[in-house]
């Protein structure tokens, strides 16, 4: 689930900045074993009516199977360009982030792009398509070859349904490829994903 809004109601002069916070559970597949949770807020700032500035901060816990849970923290920045379209409402979304891994010293550097479209049926239902890449840029002592590493480090792949309840409340769900570069054995997970937006 994530929430955004702005400032303006507090004075007119804060109306460019924004707030976000988002909180993501991520379960295996019998449902009931959470696997990842993350709470990521951010402020932010619109540089015009379709470009913002994000500076934001990730508290990421991994509860890897049959071992201790592994804490995150991240530093990140994002430019978000969103655009109506004659095929609907299109996003980019470039994200750097800088990440600290208890299990390590260093700092790693990862940096993400977002594409994503989605395309009007009616007044509150779309279909939507996104693919997110992610690109480690260094590597810190926390990485492995055959784990986590410098390069391609994973992609995901979005097709599902959107409805908008109001212009507050909009839902998405569907299916979600997600590759995994764990070279020699790379994963591929399947993932039905629901998500909450709330805008305020």
């Amino acid at each position: 689930m994530s929430a955004g809004g702005g400032f303006k109601s507090l004075d007119k002069k804060w109306e460019r900045f924004r707030w976000y916070l988002e909180a993501t559970g991520r379960y295996r597949e019998s449902g009931e074993e959470l696997n990842q949770s993350i709470i990521r807020p951010a402020l932010g700032y619109t540089l015009t009516d379709t470009i913002s500035l994000w500076q934001g901060y990730a508290w990421n816990v991994d509860y890897p199977e049959g071992a201790d849970a592994i804490t995150e923290n991240r530093i990140w920045q994002q430019l978000v360009w969103k655009k109506p379209t004659w095929l609907g409402n299109f996003m980019s979304r470039n994200r750097l982030e800088q990440r600290f891994v208890e299990t390590g010293d260093d700092v790693g550097w990862r940096f993400r792009e977002l594409l994503k479209l989605a395309y009007p049926l009616t007044p509150a239902w779309s279909v939507v398509v996104w693919d997110e890449i992610f690109l480690g840029m260094n590597s810190p002592d926390w990485f492995s070859p055959a784990g986590i590493h410098e390069g391609l480090d994973q992609n995901r792949a979005f097709v599902g349904m959107g409805y908008s309840f109001s212009p507050q409340i909009r839902v998405e769900a569907g299916y979600m490829n997600q590759f995994l570069d764990r070279k020699p054995d790379n994963k591929l997970n399947h993932v039905a994903l629901f998500s909450v937006f709330l805008a305020f």
